[in-house]
């Protein structure tokens, strides 16, 4: 009686592949999307930005007084990385809604107005970041 090997994962040259999270149809579909919208691809080069300053405004003028404190910052980074998940979490919906309801007026209407509402949360939490950021930096105090 023997007793059976473990796998060898360098032997399994032959099977398929498992599939990779994040990869795939899905993926696909939310590049599409962003590649379809302008006010994705702003809300993303806005954000950049605002991550970029945001360090900047806590350690400026020095670190003991800084222009926004670190949970001041630490919360609008929060929100920001909170409404990019919530809306690549919803792409996945989205695309599942589109495919039962179709392609036909009603189904296009519901699924446009959906992507709509997910957009524009997003582009209101970044473009008020951006706000509050150049407020801090120009007056030197929190909105």
């Amino acid at each position: 009686m023997t007793d059976p090997l473990p796998p060898n994962p360098e032997a399994a040259g032959d099977l398929p592949e498992a599939p990779i999270p994040g990869r795939g149809r899905l993926r696909d579909y939310v590049l599409e999307r962003i590649k379809a919208s302008r006010a994705i691809q702003i809300s993303m080069v806005i954000a950049i930005l605002c991550y970029g300053a945001i360090p900047f405004l806590v350690i400026f003028p020095e670190p003991g007084r800084p222009r926004i404190h670190f949970w001041e910052a630490a919360l609008m980074v929060l929100m920001s990385l909170a409404s990019w998940s919530l809306l690549f979490w919803w792409y996945p919906v989205l695309e599942r809604t589109q495919k039962v309801l179709g392609d036909n007026h009603r189904g296009l209407t519901i699924t446009s107005t959906l992507e709509t509402l997910a957009i524009g949360c997003v582009v209101i939490v970044h473009l008020m970041m951006a706000l509050i950021i150049v407020w801090v930096a120009v007056t030197g105090r929190p909105a």
